[in-house]
């Protein structure tokens, strides 16, 4: 099974395409470091919905402390509900937390915290 993450770095993506190639899930990124919606997300999602690709979302947090965390963890949850993706016949109901930046490195246990109060949400 392969799969893709996309977010607005990858600019316009052709799903059909995408499909072709064998692709058989997508996880999209929702929201950007200022928190307001992925600027390819709508039309990834609705990419994925058109081709029959099953999908989910990601969040790349910056997140430093379990506050920031489940703020982001809420506003993921917001945008969801604010463009219905909840009821997109493709939406694997899959929330991602990618936890990689170079600010978090070195968090250790509290790493692991903020981890945590993202799924508590």
């Amino acid at each position: 099974m392969k799969g893709i993450d996309v977010s607005s770095y990858q600019k316009t993506i052709d799903w059909t395409k995408v499909k072709n190639s064998g692709i058989s899930f997508a996880i999209l990124k929702i929201i950007r470091k200022d928190l307001a919606i992925d600027n390819q997300f709508l039309s990834n999602s609705t990419g994925c919905n058109l081709n029959n690709i099953p999908f989910s979302v990601y969040n790349y947090t910056y997140a430093l402390t379990r506050e920031k965390s489940k703020i982001d963890a809420n506003t993921v949850i917001e945008m969801i509900k604010k463009y219905n993706i909840d009821g997109v016949k493709n939406f694997k109901k899959e929330v991602w937390m990618d936890v990689e930046h170079e600010t978090q490195m070195g968090l250790g246990h509290t790493l692991i915290d903020i981890v945590k109060e993202y799924q508590n949400v």
